[in-house]
């Protein structure tokens, strides 16, 4: 029986810890991005999306190297993950990365290029077809991605 998000969402917060039940959204940014509707249309297709605080993004909120922005995202305490997608709104290369866990713990850590400040999101779809997203806004002075390589 495939149950509607709103239920689903009333079911999880019941087993989960008050302040991250508290925390769960099924609506509205909590990043407050010009460019959610976009992400979401762009990268979760019209699925079910809550933002759930167990999809941890770990990054610095002020990047000192835009070149090499260290992330780690955290999707653990989640069941059953199927896939994990990482994008950072306002890049020109928006998609970080796609995972397949495929049994291994949905865990992982990575740096990546930022061309200026912005969300950096996991979107992880659980078996049941909900994406739970998560994410932290990252500050950076910019030029990242067009900044020209160079080698000594």
């Amino acid at each position: 029986m495939k149950f509607p998000l709103t239920m689903a969402a009333i079911a999880l917060a019941a087993l989960m810890p008050p302040a991250d039940a508290a925390a769960l959204q099924e609506s509205g940014d909590p990043l407050a991005s010009a460019r959610w509707a976009d992400m979401e249309k762009t990268f979760l297709a019209g699925a079910p999306v809550l933002f759930d605080p167990r999809v941890k993004v770990i990054a610095p909120s002020t990047a000192e190297n835009p070149m090499q922005v260290p992330v780690t995202v955290d999707a653990t305490a989640l069941p059953k993950v199927q896939e994990v997608v990482v994008f950072a709104d306002f890049n020109p290369i928006v998609q970080v990365l796609r995972f397949f866990p495929e049994g291994s713990d949905a865990y992982l850590g990575f740096r990546v290029k930022l061309q200026q400040s912005t969300p950096v999101r996991a979107a992880v779809r659980t078996a049941d077809g909900v994406w739970h997203v998560g994410g932290t806004w990252v500050t950076t002075v910019g030029g990242g991605c067009t900044a020209p390589s160079a080698a000594a």
